[in-house]
């Protein structure tokens, strides 16, 4: 780093300009060793100005959980500056990137009148997330609207990385935010704590103020530990406190963690007021029942269309929600709607639904709360212009939470309930156990065909059955075919011979979509010898030593046809037993 120092202002007071160079690009950026402060450097917004340039590059070193704080500054009249630095047209923008060069960070505030605090100074803080520490970068640069590569800029730049306080030691603390109005950036507003939790662990905070200056505010937060990093921060819980009083907050943790306590003091209106204010912070542990599906792994499996009601959610102590829907190859719906059931949506209170693929992707997200703002009373996802066709086997998982961030900050905690219904498709099913070639049975009997055993559903709907060219007389178990899953049937008495009948089976799902199975059945009464019938008795009578004669088969008859129907005759006793008769 090439640093100029240029004296530039004419009173003994007054500060000195840095002017720094060749750091115009990432690869350039000059290192910061923090905690540090850059006072008035010089910049200008192009690059033949005495050999400044338009931009600057810094970098600094943060690991994960470690908090970034930054303070910066601008002052760009080109002419009769003053100590400190006050006017202008404030045309000087910044940016922070992470370690992987993803925007954290950006302000680009300007206003050529000047303005308030808003548009010559800002402050910005970041808690590193898991995996994402490393080298960070801020980029500064003067943005002149109409081109006039004759203003140049100075800037204050403040950058702290510290470790939160552990409050798994210890029970209190007392803390002073102090905000700054001059040109010096080093000010503190901000104090983060984190806390190992176990799942289940209650855990209740009491923010304490002696004096009502200015608001302060106390946030929970956790990482979920599954997802896309841009999903995993979430708000738990939070509280506000701007009288002399004492306010408490508690929740629990859902899940295995380590959990981040923010206390900060700061508004747009009181944001650079200059002024100290005291705090303190009191916390105890406690344990609380879960609800069994705060993790993604441990929602209930959605395999069909399922409706769900009245499920209770609540902020602080039962936040997530957490469903894992199964898609399969092919299928082209999968629909999540949200019905809120809270009486006091419109008073502020604000809900995340996020639908993640297997791989914790996030694929679709909506919040209840929209710009105005107002509270919408449903949530649905995917949006309709999104097309869903699904080439495999996959498992979707779908977070509701109480969008706490999003919640008027007058909220420390709710209960409400919501519907939830899952429009999937409804898949058809299978043939799995071929029926056989042919049915037969005894005339005068009932046959009684099991259908269920036949069929498999993915989405294990209920089958249902329809009988086509169904033979006339023959009759047919209706209720065993609705409810059983069970065709008996019962020809008409002495009936005999084969019949062709058509089974339709359709799958019974949620949904409009019908799959039909069509199954022709070959039907065959064989016929049984029936018992002869008898027209009467027969009297035979005759004179000694004569003959008398008579046609047996006048008075019996065989119902059957063919061999089965021909008669013949014999002597037998009550028992059916043949008999030798002697007649004298």
């Amino acid at each position: 780093m090439a640093l100029a120092v240029l004296s530039l202002l004419p009173s003994a007071s007054a500060s000195v300009i840095q002017v720094v160079t060749d750091n115009e690009n990432a690869g350039e950026a000059d290192w910061l060793e923090t905690p540090i402060n850059i006072d008035a450097a010089w910049i200008w917004d192009a690059m033949d100005h005495n050999g400044t340039t338009n931009q600057d590059f810094w970098k600094f070193n943060a690991s994960a959980g470690q908090l970034i704080q930054i303070q910066f500054r601008k002052y760009d009249r080109y002419n009769n500056y003053e100590d400190p630095f006050d006017g202008g047209t404030y045309y000087i923008k910044y940016e922070v990137w992470d370690t992987a060069y993803r925007h954290i960070h950006d302000y680009h505030r300007t206003w050529r009148q000047g303005g308030g605090a808003a548009y010559r100074r800002d402050v910005f803080s970041y808690t590193v997330p898991e995996n994402l520490g490393g080298r960070f970068f801020i980029k500064v640069w003067v943005d002149h609207p109409d081109g006039d590569d004759r203003i140049y800029a100075y800037y204050f730049l403040n950058v702290t990385v510290e470790d939160p306080r552990d409050m798994n030691s210890g029970s209190s603390y007392d803390g002073v935010m102090t905000m700054s109005d001059d040109h010096i950036a080093d000010f503190n507003w901000i104090d983060t704590y984190t806390v190992n939790l176990r799942a289940g662990d209650l855990m209740s905070l009491v923010l304490n103020r002696e004096h009502a200056d200015h608001p302060f505010y106390m946030e929970v937060w956790e990482t979920i530990p599954w997802g896309a990093a841009s999903q995993r921060p979430h708000m738990l819980n939070r509280t506000q406190l701007g009288a002399a009083a004492a306010v408490q907050v508690k929740f629990v943790a859902p899940h295995d963690g380590t959990y981040s306590v923010v206390v900060w003091r700061t508004t747009a209106a009181d944001r650079y007021t200059t002024t100290s204010s005291t705090y303190s912070v009191d916390w105890s542990f406690g344990t609380a029942p879960l609800e069994g599906d705060e993790l993604h792994t441990q929602g209930p499996v959605i395999t069909k269309e399922t409706f769900i009601p009245r499920v209770p959610i609540e902020m602080g102590y039962d936040v997530h929600d957490w469903y894992q829907v199964k898609v399969l190859a092919g299928d082209k719906v999968l629909r999540v709607t949200v019905t809120l059931r809270d009486p006091n949506l419109d008073d502020g209170h604000a809900y995340e639904l996020v639908i993640y693929n297997q791989t914790g992707y996030v694929m679709w997200a909506d919040s209840s709360r929209d710009p105005g703002p107002s509270f919408n009373n449903e949530l649905e996802l995917p949006p309709s212009s999104a097309t869903t066709i699904f080439d495999q086997d996959e498992t979707f998982y779908v977070r509701l939470s109480v969008h706490t961030e999003q919640c008027y900050r007058g909220f420390s905690g709710f209960r409400a309930f919501y519907d939830i219904n899952f429009k999937l498709s409804n898949r058809a099913p299978t043939l799995v156990v071929p029926f056989e070639e042919v049915y037969t049975w005894d005339e005068d009997d009932t046959i009684s065909i099991e259908l269920d055993s036949h069929f498999t559903d993915p989405d294990e709907d209920q089958m249902s059955y329809v009988i086509y060219n169904k033979t006339p007389d023959f009759v047919y178990d209706i209720p065993g075919l609705a409810y059983d899953g069970y065709l008996n049937i019962t020809p008409p008495a002495d009936w005999n011979g084969e019949v062709w009948w058509r089974l339709r089976a359709v799958d019974k799902g949620q949904t409009d979509e019908r799959h039909y199975i069509y199954i022709d059945l070959r039907l065959v009464v064989n016929p049984v010898p029936d018992l002869p019938r008898s027209g009467g008795p027969m009297a035979l009578s005759c004179d000694e030593e004569t003959m008398a004669t008579g046609a047996l088969n006048d008075v019996f008859s065989d119902p059957d046809d063919g061999s089965h129907g021909v008669l013949t005759f014999g002597w037998t006793d009550e028992g059916g037993n043949d008999v030798a008769i002697t007649l004298d």
